[in-house]
């Protein structure tokens, strides 16, 4: 044979190969076999992450990896995805990702409130599919509830962020990779790197929709007709410095206080008593994050029963009904899974 002819079977041998090797960059749902891969169609994008680990879903905007313990589950990377919604006066892209990832690092423990103001560092990042994001630092501040006294103060990161949809201020989403709430971020930094390294946008995905999420507070479950329903008081949430103007058009600070009207950096504005009803579908998923968490372990989301959700509502001696939800209705508006949404 020619040893052109040769030379030309050995390249073509040779890239086939590395297309297929589990060395590759290059990741394809299936061709790896060291990885997993989690694709998430309602957003439109695509990430991978070692076997030896597992994956849980809490919905279409949140994820978590790390190990699974029974039922419990040790988290060491997150997928987040913040999303505006309708109304939200972002004045741009970046505005808007500073403003929703640094609410990400929110907690509350028993001797500490944390969370974090800015961000301290920021670069371009593109991942090996060549998806553009960015790496970013966050200043964190951990204070003493109640009196607000400054006990620690450190970096907090890196956080990965690959934006999902820029066109419109009304529908910004991106995905935000990031260290758990709980625990030192050197400890996981490398798998979120290597996460964010491994994300894929599936770009004509992006925004296809068959369902709608609404922000609010449930001021009633319905039990007399046919079917349950649920009284919900719309609202929005902001952050930054919309929340200070949010802050002072509600009355609850002036622009004299401006710089104190925030202190945990958002305000949730529900200016009038109006309220919608939604019927409750047959099979809804309630998830919640504060109820029955312990003390001393990190916050998680975890499912409970719609029957028991129902009790704890309803008792006008607890708070689960002063605390705010996201409902995500399907293409009949039927309420289809409760999210609690937690307040720093």
């Amino acid at each position: 044979m020619d040893k052109k002819w040769l030379l030309a079977l050995f390249f073509v041998g040779l890239g086939v190969w590395w297309l297929w090797s589990p060395n590759s960059s290059i990741v394809r749902e299936g061709e790896r076999t060291d990885l997993r891969v989690y694709t998430n169609d309602v957003f439109g994008f695509r990430v991978a992450y070692p076997i030896d680990l597992d994956l849980r879903e809490y919905s279409d905007r949140a994820a978590s990896i790390g190990v699974e313990q029974g039922e419990a589950f040790a988290e060491r990377a997150a997928l987040t995805v913040i999303e505006s919604v309708a109304g939200d006066t972002w004045g741009s892209l970046d505005a808007f990702v500073e403003a929703r990832t640094v609410a990400l690092c929110a907690a509350d423990g028993p001797d500490r409130s944390v969370y974090c103001t800015d961000f301290v560092e920021r670069e371009e990042f593109v991942s090996e599919a060549g998806d553009a994001g960015m790496r970013v630092v966050l200043n964190q501040e951990s204070v003493v509830p109640g009196d607000n006294m400054l006990i620690e103060q450190k970096n907090r990161g890196p956080f990965y962020i690959f934006p999902l949809r820029d066109d419109d201020p009304d529908t910004y989403a991106a995905l935000v990779i990031h260290p758990p709430i709980a625990g030192e971020d050197g400890e996981h930094a490398g798998l979120v790197a290597r996460v964010a390294d491994m994300f894929t946008r599936l770009g004509a995905q992006v925004g296809e929709r068959d369902s709608q999420t609404v922000f609010g507070f449930i001021r009633e479950v319905d039990l007399s007709g046919e079917r349950v329903a649920l009284v919900f008081d719309e609202a929005l949430w902001h952050s930054g410095e919309e929340a200070k103007d949010a802050a002072i058009r509600a009355g609850t600070c002036t622009e004299a206080t401006r710089e104190e009207c925030t202190p945990n950096d958002f305000f949730i504005e529900n200016s009038d008593d109006a309220v919608e009803r939604y019927t409750v579908a047959n099979a809804v998923e309630v998830v919640m994050i504060t109820y029955r968490a312990a003390s001393d372990a990190p916050l998680s989301q975890h499912e409970i029963s719609f029957e028991e959700f129902i009790t704890i509502i309803a008792d006008d001696e607890l708070h689960w009904n002063s605390l705010p939800y996201r409902l995500h209705l399907n293409a009949q508006d039927e309420v289809v899974k409760i999210e609690e949404v937690y307040v720093p």
